[in-house]
């Protein structure tokens, strides 16, 4: 992480970038404790499996899920979240960026107190773009969500009939 977690970046005439993890601390620590358990399963186990009969399509998808669990794995412990006055950034598992300009609705989806194992989460329609959920695992992070859901204009009233 590029200058770790709870970083502010240097102010910017408008404002200032808020910078940290997208989980808590809980919950990496809760993925390393299901990724320490299964690890230990698969040890326990291991002797069947080596000994067994594979297909080599078995095996590839095997293969491609351990990947996958991997890969999600290291995305709870490494991907970090940033808004400023400009964007909202989201690195991990892929890097995932919306322009503020652009959205056009916003929600603030959290349980108030459990944020630690209920991840906040913030879900921007966007023009052209659809849908992004952005995840926040730093108390200045949901605050600055929470300015911009309040901040957010209602969606336009619909149109009135012919």
């Amino acid at each position: 992480m590029a200058g770790g977690p709870h970083e502010e970046g240097p102010p910017s005439p408008a404002g200032r970038v808020i910078r940290g993890p997208s989980y808590p601390r809980t919950a990496r620590l809760v993925a390393t404790a299901l990724m320490a358990a299964l690890a230990a399963w698969l040890s326990r186990i291991w002797p069947a499996l080596a000994a067994a009969s594979w297909q080599p399509e078995a095996v590839a998808f095997l293969v491609a899920v351990g990947a996958v669990v991997v890969a999600g794995y290291w995305a709870v412990l490494t991907s970090e979240t940033s808004i400023d006055e400009r964007v909202i950034r989201q690195t991990a598992p892929w890097r995932k960026e919306v322009a503020l300009a652009d959205i056009t609705q916003v929600k603030l989806v959290r349980i108030a107190g459990l944020d630690a194992l209920v991840v906040p989460r913030l879900v921007v329609r966007s023009r052209g773009l659809g849908f992004t959920t952005f995840t926040a695992g730093d108390a200045r992070l949901v605050q600055a969500f929470r300015a911009l859901a309040q901040a957010a204009p209602p969606p336009p009233a619909p149109a009135p009939p012919p």
